[in-house]
């Protein structure tokens, strides 16, 4: 009897009310609703109540609230208000979402995606007033990207770059991506700091990976098609291979710019093919069937302050990757054993690193299978998220 009193009275003080405010889709989305998603669900199955405040659900497959996976999910706000209405009223949501969210006990969380903007300063300001416990979980450098942005994307950049500092120095902890954002914070603030890199998927068990059979070896690139993301390099390089290579194929997985879309069709090369978005299970059906998987961010300032989620969903299906050198993957990935590397904006360079791969399929098999164990080893989900929950406590105690 005093073991079981001992246990809910543990329990009692160690279960914690953890909310995410996000400004990404949830729970189906990129990168970064995937990260989010892997958390809460961990955190969830740990006996913890959890919650998603999402700042900008979309309109497309997502519900505007709801459950999934033991995770209850919702806006500040069921109604619909313009852009400029809404960043009136917004605040008071938010104060009002916070308090009817916290718990009476003091094991209160807020953890946000991003960093300081428009819609996630008035989480830190209130959070912090009612008080849980603030934590940052910062995956990109925003201001450095080399993308277009509309008008109202540059008025919350700009309130961003110029408040983010002060609100830094408000929160109670921050969780980063990559060495180059551990560097930049660590330089602003004294500040609890965590490096958590991405968890990878649907981790591949088996080894028996490879299909003799198939009459091409497709090589697959998925995701975003941003300037950063050098997918026109990609292009090019298979261009080159195919001409002397009639029995491989690029696959595309994703929603091309309209620049990308414009070079294949100017191309009309019949190997390319461009899937559009896919449903998560033909995704994963995808990469699984996929010879090479292909990763090919540029070296510029704003890709190496992130690190690419795609990378460890690559390698979590034990098929071989070829990346270009960015960002931390030296850090994880040790080049022609765990993965094939290639400069970054250098079309030769990918071409090369391709072709290693195509003419041996021993090496293919042995780089795969040689990958999904450091996938295992670092990106592991559930490993990555009981870090994230240690951190969580380490900072309430």
């Amino acid at each position: 009897m005093y073991d079981i009193f001992l246990y809910k009275l543990e329990n009692k003080y160690s279960r914690m009310n953890i909310i995410f405010a996000i400004n990404v889709p949830y729970p189906y989305g990129m990168a970064g609703s995937m990260r989010i998603r892997l958390f809460a669900e961990y955190l969830a199955k740990q006996s913890n109540d959890v919650q998603i405040i999402i700042t900008n659900q979309d309109n497309g497959i997502n519900s505007k609230e709801g459950s999934f996976n033991q995770v209850l999910f919702g806006g500040v706000s069921t109604i619909a208000f313009s852009y400029y209405l809404y960043l009136t009223i917004y605040p008071f949501l938010v104060f009002l979402k916070l308090k009817l969210e916290k718990k009476k006990k003091d094991n209160n969380c807020l953890i946000i995606y991003g960093e300081p903007d428009i819609y996630t300063i008035p989480f830190i300001i209130f959070g912090k007033l009612l008080g849980y416990k603030v934590i940052l979980d910062i995956v990109e450098d925003r201001f450095l990207t080399e993308e277009k942005l509309s008008i109202k994307a540059n008025i919350n950049l700009i309130f961003g770059k110029i408040i983010s500092p002060l609100m830094i120095k408000a929160v109670d902890g921050i969780i980063v991506i990559s060495k180059h954002l551990e560097k930049k914070y660590k330089t602003q603030s004294n500040l609890p700091l965590k490096l958590i890199p991405v968890s990878a998927v649907n981790l591949r068990e088996t080894t028996d990976l490879y299909n003799s059979d198939n009459p091409f070896l497709k090589i697959v690139y998925s995701g975003s098609f941003g300037a950063k993301d050098g997918v026109d390099n990609l292009i090019d390089a298979f261009i080159q291979i195919s001409q002397k290579n009639k029995r491989i194929k690029l696959i595309l997985i994703g929603s091309p710019k309209i620049e990308i879309q414009n070079k294949i069709n100017e191309i009309e090369n019949k190997y390319i093919e461009v899937t559009g978005y896919l449903p998560d299970d033909e995704y994963i059906r995808k990469l699984h069937d996929a010879d090479i998987l292909c990763m090919t961010r540029i070296d510029s300032q704003y890709a190496n302050a992130g690190f690419p989620f795609k990378l460890g969903e690559y390698l979590a299906t034990g098929k071989p990757v070829v990346a270009t050198d960015v960002s931390d993957i030296r850090l994880y990935l040790e080049d022609k054993k765990d993965v094939i590397l290639a400069k970054p904006s250098n079309i030769q360079s990918l071409v090369d690193a391709l072709n290693y791969l195509i003419v041996c399929p021993e090496k293919r098999e042995a780089i795969g299978v040689s990958g999904l164990k450091k996938c295992k080893k670092f990106f592991n989900p559930e490993i990555n998220s009981k870090m994230l929950l240690d951190f969580v406590k380490n900072i309430h105690s």
